[in-house]
């Protein structure tokens, strides 16, 4: 992995204010990481901001995958979750970005999609699907007495509760649309923290000609 220095970085990477750009040897395609910062895992808000990483990843006819793997596709696939911790959590999304696709197309789709979300409510059935997804995964997390025990390790550490789950569990059964709605709103293009992962062809960068990658 390479961290660039100023001059190896692209101008175009320059000029947009990104975080970072880092040349890899061990992905074979570009990707896009974004990520916001936002409250931790005890807040009221936490459960939307989760509801809404599924809403917009769980498969191929969510919203965002619907803009961004489409014809032409501009990513080969979307990820996305909320990373939790005691004192703040980060909302991020990766796309894996097809070698045709111009990375500013790709962020412009992506602000795009999370703007719409900001003004407008997800449908209703995008929402209960998941929620199922969402309780469906936690179920299948507390199958044994170990995993039962790290729970509640784990909501005693990130939330200093030791009922996290269930109080989690409360508050995503109980998000509405208009939660989703409010808390996609935040995630504005201003806000957000970008890295460009990279990757190193023929043992070199090509980033001297700052284009685009």
């Amino acid at each position: 992995m390479v961290l660039p220095s100023r001059d190896r970085t692209p101008e175009w990477a320059l000029a947009a204010g990104f975080v970072l750009v880092v040349y890899s040897r061990t992905v074979p395609v570009r990707v896009l990481m974004t990520a916001w910062r936002i409250p931790p895992r005890s807040h009221a808000d936490w459960a939307a901001f989760n509801l809404l990483a599924t809403v917009l990843t769980r498969a191929n006819d969510a919203p965002l995958a619907k803009r961004l793997i489409g014809n032409p596709a501009l990513a080969y696939s979307i990820q996305g979750d909320v990373d939790s911790r005691r004192e703040g959590s980060l909302f991020y999304l990766a796309l894996a970005v097809t070698p045709e696709a111009d990375s500013a197309e790709v962020e412009r789709t992506l602000s795009d999609e999370l703007a719409r979300l900001g003004r407008e409510p997800v449908a209703e059935s995008d929402l209960e699907r998941a929620k199922r997804q969402t309780e469906t995964t936690i179920g299948f997390g507390l199958q044994t007495t170990r995993s039962r025990a790290q729970a509640l390790g784990s909501g005693w550490m990130l939330a200093g509760d030791p009922q996290d789950l269930d109080h989690l569990l409360a508050r995503v059964r109980g998000a509405n649309a208009a939660d989703l709605q409010r808390v996609a709103a935040q995630l504005t293009p201003q806000r957000r923290n970008v890295v460009w992962l990279l990757p190193i062809s023929n043992g070199s960068t090509s980033s001297s000609s700052g284009g685009r990658p």
